[in-house]
């Protein structure tokens, strides 16, 4: 029984990395087009509450957020749509993801915009909770997405 969980969580360790490597590289691929190269509204909006306090921006970010959009949108939303159709589920739950965090940007071109890389990040989480059958890969995933921001902070 022991040795089945602790091959449980390698496998769950090697989807963790390898679907962080594949948002690393997407990010590249869309960040790297003059068209992304702009600050996102919502990038903007953390960026001032960092500024303002950022011990509580640090834990809102890098640990609540993650944990509660994962329940949300993994948990709640794919888990709905997946009875339905699989990948209607990663399309519609990715989407919701994208807009959730893109709606600030003003025009309707913005807000599309904005949303792409977004889009690619809800996708490696929803294939991400698919793969691993378990939410904790992708709220470890999200959580070090999110970290990753400070850096440049």
């Amino acid at each position: 029984m022991k040795i089945k969980s602790f091959r449980g969580v390698i496998h769950n360790i090697k989807i963790v990395v390898e679907h962080l490597l594949l948002i690393f590289f997407a990010e590249i691929a869309v960040v790297s087009q003059p068209i992304f190269s702009r600050t996102t509204s919502n990038e903007e909006a953390l960026n001032t509450f960092v500024e303002q306090n950022t011990l509580c921006a640090m834990i809102d970010i890098a640990i609540v957020g993650p944990i509660l959009e994962e329940l949300v949108y993994r948990m709640g939303l794919f888990c709905y749509l997946r009875k339905k159709n699989v990948i209607l589920a990663h399309i519609v739950t990715s989407v919701v993801f994208a807009m959730g965090h893109s709606l600030g940007a003003g025009s309707l071109y913005l807000t599309l915009i904005e949303s792409v890389p977004y889009f690619v990040v809800g996708l490696v989480l929803s294939l991400t909770y698919e793969r691993s059958k378990t939410i904790y890969s992708c709220i470890v995933i999200h959580m070090l997405y999110n970290s990753l921001g400070f850096i440049n902070v």
